[in-house]
């Protein structure tokens, strides 16, 4: 038997209203609740050296470079005593949720003697930011922020600037 179009449609889009009606659900209560993030070593990371691996994507893509190589580079590569001892240190922290859950937040250690700080986990960007006294009060409102002048390793670099962008154009 042959169906004119026009009840087709109708029959198609009576079963899909007919499916998309709101169904009664149970109410229930979210209760507060924390979790950790277990941090790890990687252990089978083949490269751990950034320049390095920039080096090899640079003779792999052939584009310009602009970091040293042989010599110079591992000249450049010389880590802090007390940072490499770090190098594979593991170990937890509690994420606590923000209001509705928008954001995650770590507390972290940042200076000498050390200043407690809330990091908010970012998978979006390797970048580190904090709120510091150097700036502004009205864009530090409501905020802990680092106090550079309270730690004995923060220095000044005189004559330095620098600037960032991101994929977004910001």
């Amino acid at each position: 038997m042959r169906y004119p179009e026009s009840l087709i449609l109708v029959a198609t889009l009576s079963a899909t209203c007919t499916t998309a009606l709101p169904v009664a659900t149970d109410v229930f209560t979210v209760t507060p609740s924390n979790f950790s993030i277990p941090v790890t070593h990687n252990a089978l990371t083949v490269n751990q050296n950034g320049p390095n691996a920039y080096n090899k994507a640079i003779a792999r893509w052939k584009f310009k470079k602009d970091l040293p190589t042989g010599k110079a580079l591992r000249n450049n590569l010389v880590l802090d005593h007390n940072l490499a001892k770090r190098v594979n240190y593991d170990g937890t922290v509690q994420a606590n949720p923000g209001t509705a859950d928008v954001e995650y937040t770590v507390p972290v250690s940042i200076g000498s003697p050390a200043q407690s700080l809330n990091l908010n986990i970012d998978t979006g960007s390797a970048d580190f930011w904090v709120f510091s006294s150097n700036q502004p009060a009205s864009q530090t409102t409501g905020h802990k922020v680092y106090k550079p002048n309270k730690s004995s390793n923060y220095q000044i670099k005189t004559g330095s600037t620098w600037s960032i962008g991101y994929a977004d154009g910001s």
